[in-house]
């Protein structure tokens, strides 16, 4: 499992994730056969 941090209230330096992004307008998420794919940019 891989996990998508959000960086509001928190410094980037303060999150453990395997992404960090600034604001939700970064990711996207769409319905695949074998579950969901997400795709995260700056």
């Amino acid at each position: 499992m891989k996990t998508v941090a959000l960086a509001t209230t928190h410094d980037r330096s303060q999150l453990v994730a395997d992404i960090v992004v600034e604001n939700l307008s970064a990711v996207s998420v769409q319905a695949t056969g074998g579950g969901v794919e997400i795709v995260a940019g700056e």
